[in-house]
């Protein structure tokens, strides 16, 4: 075992020796980075010597096969197409061919930099981080390989934003002027707005729903299946892999019952060919046009559906309720639909009423400074003010 200065390049050399042969030869940058790469292989040494089995130095687009052909069994085939994008277009470039022992912290820092130099958020690159670690889990958990180069890098910190979702004025004004609008044979893009909005539905789901799913004497919705626009066909399961039942809305009863008149096929939304209509066509060519003309701001199709969850709440809904709506298995999921507006909590600031004497006597705010720090001290005409270090 040797970790030794090349004084022409700067760099660190680290060789490792197992039964009096060369096992492993690497540069680096930086002796701490040849450090650890000392202590994984020899971590891996020893892994060896208690299993008394020599894992095979794989490369990693030779564990991304063994992983992918295990997720086809148990990932839906438009998640495996991102899965298969994200490996061609941001990992394979940097450590596909490369060995195991030999991709470390620095390859997985510099996709990450290829990924934000693209203008792609953090969010995004948190994507590709995942994707990568997944593939090393799975082959480390199934004994391919003794080193998991990947375990202790760090997901990117992003900056928690609240969901946005439409106001109660926005919904309003955005559904007065679809009612306006579309009338006639066009009368199903006022509906499927209404279907959004009033069921909490994905857009995939709702695009999948076909009229024997509609229960109109219960005056319920059976929400079983979904449209996948990328691959244009029917998946018979929902994102939560679970069917569920949702309250079918008067109003939406009403006009449901007067597009079906209209229809020709099995599908409530759907285009000539008997299928639905495309997502995609729907969201440039309609979507985004009706708020523009109906005076919204930019919203995506899915705020519909934080739309609903956050009036539900707002409205008296009950959050077990709401989880069984929308579909969730986790409840930490529906929480975070179940997130309240400003306007709403400004509705519930005094319902506190302190019970002050002399109340008449209490004065302004004072700003006081200190050495270090400044506060707001709220005092009484009696009080005297201290500052404290």
């Amino acid at each position: 075992m040797a970790i030794y200065l090349i004084k022409k390049t700067g760099n660190w050399k680290v060789e490792i020796w197992h039964n009096q042969k060369r096992y492993a030869t690497k540069n680096f940058s930086k002796k701490a980075f040849a450090e650890k790469f000392e202590r994984d292989t020899l971590l891996e040494l020893e892994k060896q010597k208690v299993s008394g089995i020599q894992a095979k130095d794989y490369t990693y687009n030779e564990i991304f096969d063994f992983w992918y052909t295990n997720a086809t069994s148990r990932k839906r085939h438009r998640s495996l197409i991102k899965d298969s994008q994200m490996h061609k277009n941001y990992v394979e470039p940097i450590i596909g061919n490369l060995k195991i022992s030999e991709i470390n912290i620095m390859h997985f820092e510099k996709m990450v930099s290829i990924v934000l130099k693209k203008d792609l958020t953090k969010a995004t690159a948190n994507l590709v981080i995942q994707h990568f670690k997944a593939v090393f889990n799975h082959s480390y958990r199934n004994d391919l390989i003794s080193r998991h180069p990947a375990k202790n890098f760090k997901q990117l910190k992003l900056d928690k934003k609240e969901m946005d979702y439409f106001s109660q004025d926005e919904m309003d004004q955005l559904l007065t002027y679809s009612n306006q609008k579309y009338v006639g044979v066009e009368r199903w893009k006022h509906v499927l707005y209404l279907t959004l909005f009033l069921t909490g539905g994905r857009l995939g789901e709702v695009l999948g729903l076909e009229w024997n799913r509609i229960n109109f004497e219960r005056e319920a919705i059976i929400i079983s299946q979904m449209w996948c626009g990328v691959e244009n066909k029917l998946v018979k399961t929902t994102k939560g892999r679970k069917d569920r039942v949702v309250p079918l809305n008067s109003l939406l009863k009403k006009e449901l019952g007067s597009i079906k008149n209209y229809s020709k096929g099995s599908f409530i939304f759907s285009d000539t060919d008997d299928r639905p209509i495309d997502p995609s066509n729907f969201r440039s060519r309609t979507w985004e046009k009706d708020l523009k003309k109906a005076g919204i701001r930019h919203m995506r199709i899915h705020d519909a559906r934080h739309t609903y969850a956050s009036l539900f709440m707002m409205n008296g809904g009950k959050l077990y309720d709401l989880k069984t709506v929308l579909g969730h298995a986790d409840m930490k999921t529906t929480e975070r639909y179940a997130h309240l507006s400003n306007e709403h909590l400004s509705g519930v600031k005094d319902i506190i009423k302190p019970r002050i004497e002399n109340y008449a006597e209490v004065i302004e705010a004072k700003k006081c400074m200190t050495q270090d720090r400044s506060r707001f001290i709220h005092a009484s005409l009696e009080n005297v003010l201290v500052s404290s270090s």
